[in-house]
Order: structure tokens, then C-alpha cells, then sequence
């Protein structure tokens, strides 16, 4: 299962070495990165299955749930079906054949998602704008690098994403509790599952890179409406 942070595309190219050599079935969290393309492939759509977040937080919002990618119908069908507790169509029976789970978004979450993806392109370009105050702001900056995309990504901006330097990741909490201080509300990158206190039992990784990149995020204000105000 591979995840595509902050709606940043993973490098596919990469990835496909990967999984030829493992012969591994791809999964894709997707929940972060509609919008997000690789080689104008939108994100999602390179494994078997990707999944995308409609939560509040995100690009477009229904309230909450989300939606199921893939190319095979057969599995569309039978994801359809699970999310559907599994209910058999019939006149007047109800009759489920296997477990299901009651996942299906209600039709007034639905339509609030439709009436959001017809805004979708200027939500993005939106996006795009709060950027480039950003960039404009920080270019000669010597602190932190703006995460920003590469030649075969579009990434979405979904969450305007700063990298501080290393030798200056020692100030970050001093930083940021003085700009909470003044009403500037940032936050740091997401703690990494294996370092949570209920999940340290279990198997990892050599993380280390990703323990050095993770103290050094700090996520700006980066709501669509803010590019009403630049």
C-alpha cells in the first residue's frame, strides 16, 4: 500500500521497479491527492485499487466519506457490494450473503460532493494562487525550502508544505508557539505510525529518513477561500 502524502504523487516509475521485483498487488491511499497527477496520470489509478478522501479537511468535501478507484469491473462490483452490506437485490427480501459493512454515502453527502466537483478546477487554481504568495513571500529565504512540484507531477496543493533546514529544525516548537501566539495557526507533519505509542509493538522499517523529514514539516495556512484575500 503505497500513500501519496499531502497529495505529493509518488514516482511511479520507481514504484513499478518495485513491484515487478516483489510482484506485489499495488494499493494506493489516494485519500489526500485528488487533482494529483504523475505523468498526467491521475493518482489512484496506477494500482489495483486506490481510494480518495471526500473528509472535511480536503480538496472537495461531502462531510465525510470517500470513493473507490479501479479499472476492474469485477472488483468494482464487488467492493460496490460490500459497501452495500451485501444485500441482494430482491422484490421484498432483505437477504445478505456474505459480511458487508454499511459504508455507502447518503444521498444529500452525495450531492454536496457533486455540486463541489463542479468547482473543482477553480478549487485547484485557487490552490495554485496561495502558492504563489508563498513562493513570492519566502524566495530569498535561507530558513526552509516550499515543497513545490517537479517536471512529471502535478501536485494539488492540497496543504502548502515547508521544509525547514536541518540545522535550524531545533527552533521549530519555539517558532511555531510564537506564531500561535499571534494567531497564525500552523502544524507539523504527522507522527509516523511506528513511533505511536500503541503501535510500537509491531514490525518497522529503518525509518530514518522519513523521523528526519517528518520533525521538519511545518504545513501552512492553506484553505481555497484564502486566495480571496491575496
Amino acid at each position: 500500500m503505497v500513500v501519496h502524502p499531502i497529495g505529493y504523487p509518488v514516482n511511479y516509475d520507481e514504484l513499478k521497479k518495485f513491484k515487478k521485483e516483489f510482484n506485489l498487488t499495488v494499493i494506493e491511499d489516494a485519500a489526500d491527492a485528488l487533482g494529483t497527477y504523475y505523468k498526467k496520470k491521475h493518482a489512484g489509478t496506477f494500482g489495483k485499487f486506490g481510494a480518495l478522501s471526500f473528509n472535511g479537511n480536503k480538496i472537495i468535501t461531502c462531510g465525510s466519506g470517500g470513493a473507490i478507484l479501479t479499472q476492474d469491473k469485477n472488483l468494482a462490483k464487488k467492493a460496490k457490494k460490500i459497501v452495500e452490506v451485501s444485500k441482494i437485490p430482491h422484490k421484498f427480501k432483505f437477504f445478505h450473503n456474505e459480511i458487508g459493512y454499511n459504508y455507502r454515502m447518503s444521498n444529500i453527502q452525495a450531492a454536496i460532493g457533486l455540486s463541489q466537483i463542479k468547482r473543482i478546477k477553480k478549487i485547484l487554481l485557487d490552490k495554485k494562487r496561495i502558492l504563489k504568495f508563498y513562493d513570492d513571500k519566502f524566495k530569498d529565504n535561507k530558513y526552509f525550502t516550499l515543497l513545490k512540484e517537479n517536471k512529471n507531477e502535478t501536485f494539488n496543493y492540497w496543504l502548502q508544505t515547508i521544509l525547514v533546514n536541518k540545522k535550524f529544525s531545533n527552533h521549530i516548537s519555539k517558532v511555531l508557539e510564537e506564531l500561535y501566539s499571534k494567531k497564525f495557526f500552523l502544524r507539523i507533519g504527522w507522527e509516523l505510525m511506528p513511533t505511536l505509542k500503541h503501535l510500537k509493538k509491531f514490525q518497522s522499517m529503518n525509518i530514518t529518513v522519513a523521523k528526519d523529514v517528518q520533525r521538519r514539516i511545518i504545513h501552512l495556512p492553506s484553505s481555497s477561500f484564502l486566495a480571496k484575500k491575496i
